[in-house]
């Protein structure tokens, strides 16, 4: 075997979108850094490249990617796959004009700082690096057409990822998607655009899923309806009653009104995709799916018949799972995790941000990891915790934060910027008693 050693500064392993806005954020603001990215495809953008072909953006366009290059009309709009693989291509492209980044697709990182091809078995690669190993695979994104359901299926049902579901269109009397998370509601969305009666539509539904409302999450809104639900947590007696009070107000949405949800993984619908997905009155709410056979579904309690010519879509992968929080920064390494809500590629470029401060370790992990929240009582830490970051950042990279275009904030006028900040600061302290006493 012929291994080929390379020095830099900064090894990271994952061209997914948290590790590039983390490479972005460290290539513009230290002019002599050096970075190697390895990744298992021969391109950036992570799971956006395994991602069904009708995928987009839930949230604005504005708030996603790296900060040195606007995504789409860098605005409200929702970008879709087409368009955020082109984007990372440009990325990459810009990486490699830089002189200061080798991107090793196709490898697989091996640890103690070494990786190998995996369209050579007979070439390696040995880092020597000076700064940090950047973990940029901690969050482990998966999607349906990377990762098996975590129930049985018999080899004689029709069973297919979402990815597959463009082929399958009028192909099949009905149809049965599984999955309850944004990721099913995209299903059964694209069924009915493409003309599919609701009638003919089954969706598996194990636990309802509280929505955010798209037109909440909007420069010039976002910040109110942030500061909305700190106070809806300060006045609630327990996590529901936050989500019927902020439901009440507006601002968070739910499918079905006779269903009372219990997860909160903050997916982001609007309120017309609310109404589409009322349609569906074939819903199954029978907790989790057991195996799935010529029978039927089986569930703990009892098996459903199913409808002749059923076609199974797959949409129950966890893409952002709740993971055990470690420190961010440790000796000649970087954990890259969310420090803020349901916000990766903006915590992965602040991280970087907070890489090139000249401070400590110990500084810097004041800034504390955020789990990504999975039902209703992880959300008042998960906000606190959340609210509690951005005001230490200010301590820490308060000119960076006010032009970083990932920062919803940044595109406030400097007044109301001014205003918000203060607001923040003003509630954070109850708002913590909040969450701790929930939490008890």
């Amino acid at each position: 075997m012929t291994t080929r050693t390379t020095e830099v500064d900064y090894l990271v392993i994952g061209g997914g979108a948290m590790g590039t806005a983390f490479v972005d954020t460290v290539l513009t603001g230290d002019k002599k850094a050096t970075f190697a990215i390895v990744d298992r495809k021969d391109c950036l953008a992570g799971h956006w490249n395994d991602s069904y072909d009708f995928v987009k953006l839930h949230q604005p366009a504005l708030f996603y990617g790296v900060n040195s290059r606007k995504l789409g009309n860098g605005t409200t709009d929702l970008s879709s796959k087409s368009e955020i693989l082109e984007y990372y291509a440009k990325i990459l492209e810009d990486f490699h004009q830089s002189g200061r980044v080798e991107f090793l697709g196709e490898h697989e990182y091996l640890g103690e700082n070494r990786a190998k091809s995996l369209t050579d078995e007979n070439a390696s690669v040995e880092f020597i690096v000076k700064r940090r190993v950047v973990n940029a695979t901690f969050m482990g994104v998966e999607v349906p057409s990377t990762h098996a359901p975590k129930f049985d299926v018999s080899d004689d049902v029709p069973f297919v990822p979402l990815n597959s579901l463009t082929d399958e269109i009028g192909k099949w009397k009905n149809y049965c998607v599984l999955g309850c998370g944004k990721t099913g509601m995209d299903a059964i969305q694209y069924l009915l655009n493409r003309g599919v009666p609701a009638s003919e539509i089954h969706w598996v539904i194990s636990n309802d899923i509280w929505c955010f409302e798209r037109a909440e999450i909007q420069v010039g809104k976002v910040m109110d309806a942030i500061l909305d639900h700190c106070h809806s947590i300060i006045e609630a007696k327990t996590p529901p009653e936050i989500f019927t009070t902020l439901e009440m107000r507006g601002g968070i949405l739910r499918v079905n009104q006779d269903a009372t949800p219990t997860k909160w993984k903050c997916p982001t619908v609007s309120l017309e995709e609310i109404n589409l997905m009322k349609q569906i009155t074939n819903t199954i709410r029978n907790g989790r799916v057991k195996s799935i056979s010529a029978v039927g579904i089986e569930f703990a309690d009892e098996t459903l018949i199913m409808p002749e010519d059923t076609l199974f879509v797959n949409c129950t992968a966890d893409g952002l799972a709740k993971r055990a929080a470690v420190p961010l920064f440790e000796k000649g390494k970087v954990n890259l995790q969310p420090i803020f809500f349901c916000q990766q590629v903006f915590s992965a470029a602040t991280i970087g941000a907070l890489e090139l401060c000249n401070t400590t370790d110990e500084k810097r992990n004041r800034i504390t990891p955020v789990p990504h929240p999975e039902v209703e009582a992880d959300w008042p830490h998960v906000l606190s915790n959340s609210v509690d970051n951005a005001l230490k950042l200010q301590l820490f990279i308060p000119i960076w934060l006010r032009r970083s275009r990932l920062f919803y904030l940044s595109h406030e006028p400097l007044h109301k910027y001014v205003i918000y900040a203060i607001q923040a600061f003003l509630v954070s302290g109850r708002l913590r008693r909040a969450a701790n006493r929930l939490s008890a």
